[in-house]
């Protein structure tokens, strides 16, 4: 039974694709099989591990090979596999209107990930910031709002240590959680590494986190690494903290990670 974590966050450039990637990481150097489906239309997740291309589901509009839109990477005694769904946002808009006059690739996109995922422990999205049910992506591909059927669910709220970010993340997953439901984590993000800023950023996580009613929690500081080589496996501070995050979504049990100055 696949556990899905789906990584959220209710705007850009708060480091939502650096978390989905680490935490992938994380799960498959832990020894579990884990798959990785990049849905975030500037496909960020894909340029990272090396995935070039229009993306799975432009390649099943043209009738082209899925395999292209897939890499697979043995970590340790753990397996990770990521799914470009989109290559890039011209792709993403030059694709929108065969979604609208053609559903059957939506579904044909759906039928192919359905066979992709009975050989994973753990199943990660990278959703596009703000995404809803509502958006046209997510009426169009319906595996965009869809858990895993009978698996378990945890839903990874991202935004940085900023109050408006934070009121922002915390109207936005209030919202989907209602809809879906599932495990809440959330991650504050990109915190300066100076005390006072921690300790900001900290009484405002905790106060989010139950607001949330969320099960993790995660804080990360800003990573110089991590932003000039961005592939987060490159910075260790960052990892670290992510790796413990993994490990408490894989054990179940509540956690709360703050990294140290």
């Amino acid at each position: 039974m696949e556990v899905q974590v789906e990584i959220f966050s209710s705007k850009g450039g708060v480091g939502k694709s650096s978390v989905a990637l680490a935490l992938s990481y994380a799960l498959a150097e832990s020894g579990n099989y884990v798959l990785l489906i990049d849905k975030d239309i500037n496909g960020y997740v894909s340029r990272i591990v090396g995935i070039r291309g229009p993306g799975l589901a432009a390649l099943i509009a043209g009738d082209g090979e899925p395999t292209m839109a897939i890499t697979r990477r043995k970590m340790n005694t753990g397996n990770l596999t990521v799914v470009q769904l989109f290559g890039d946002f011209p792709t993403f808009v030059r694709l929108l209107p065969k979604l609208h006059h053609d559903p059957s690739i939506g579904l044909k996109i759906d039928r192919f990930i359905d066979q992709v995922l009975e050989d994973f422990d753990f199943v990660l999205g990278d959703n596009p910031p703000n995404i809803t049910a509502l958006d046209e992506v997510s009426v169009h591909v319906p595996s965009y709002t869809r858990h895993v059927r009978d698996g378990k669910a945890t839903n990874v709220y991202v935004t940085d240590y900023t109050e408006q970010s934070m009121e922002s993340v915390q109207n936005y997953a209030l919202h989907l959680q209602s809809i879906m439901g599932g495990d809440v984590a959330l991650v504050v993000n990109m915190i300066p590494p100076l005390p006072d800023e921690v300790y900001l950023a900290l009484e405002r996580a905790r106060s989010l986190k139950k607001q949330l009613n969320s099960k993790y929690m995660a804080l990360a500081l800003f990573s110089e690494t991590l932003y000039l080589r961005k592939d987060p496996e490159k910075a260790d501070d960052f990892m670290n903290v992510m790796r413990r995050l993994a490990e408490g979504i894989s054990s179940g049990s509540s956690c709360e990670v703050i990294q140290e100055l």
